[in-house]
């Protein structure tokens, strides 16, 4: 199950017609580089932006073209419609203080697909505290590392924006007990069912009265 989100990206490519990719989160460009050994440049278009201007920096040196920006406040969400096409994030959400705020601004600036790589839970509640639910980033400073229980995660998406369907892969394995990583206890042991969790968000023009789970 691991790397099913570019599964479902590069499937989305070929098969449903979308060929604009918003990489939110896009580091030094490791996407881009998995897209560009798929396909030829004439079919997709791809826009990355990241928090880190060092990983923007090195991005721009290692590949050509205007495609790489430092993130900076709506400067992403004020792209043409066209642009955010489809929106892919992986591993944001679980490190951002305010998740579902952050997830929220995902969601509704999408036009067509939204997939993301996140953690989730299939038992217990969401820990939100950042300070209970942490990992160190690069011996430097703290993160939150929040993992989401999965029912809360689909609840919070069709209470945002109702999807055409929603495409859940989960990979199961413990989450707690990696170094430099502090969790609620229950997610030492299998039975909290953490995961890492590939999840493709369809959206459609048309009034969905059901949206299709699986």
């Amino acid at each position: 199950g691991n790397f099913q989100e570019n599964r479902f990206l590069i499937d989305i490519i070929k098969n449903k017609k979308a060929t604009h990719v918003l990489d939110v989160g896009c580091a030094t460009g490791t996407t881009y580089r998995y897209l560009s050994n798929k396909f030829t440049s004439k079919e997709y278009k791809y826009k990355g932006f990241d928090i880190s201007q060092a990983a923007i920096n090195n991005a721009k040196l290692l590949y050509r073209g205007n495609i790489f920006y430092k993130f900076t406040e709506n400067i992403y969400q004020n792209l043409p419609e066209i642009d955010k096409e489809i929106v892919y994030s992986r591993d944001t959400v679980m490190h951002q203080e305010e998740p579902l705020k952050f997830l929220e601004d995902l969601i509704n600036i999408t036009s067509k697909f939204l997939i993301l790589r996140l953690r989730t839970r299939d038992e217990g509640e969401t820990e939100w505290d950042f300070n209970i639910s942490t990992q160190m980033h690069y011996d430097k400073y703290w993160m939150p590392y929040i993992v989401i229980n999965i029912e809360e995660l689909t609840n919070f998406i069709l209470k945002i924006r109702k999807p055409k369907s929603i495409k859940i892969n989960r990979s199961y394995k413990v989450l707690g007990g990696h170094n430099y990583r502090v969790l609620p206890r229950d997610l030492y042991f299998k039975k909290a069912g953490g995961a890492e969790t590939s999840i493709c968000i369809e959206f459609s023009n048309e009034m969905n009265n059901n949206t299709e789970i699986n």
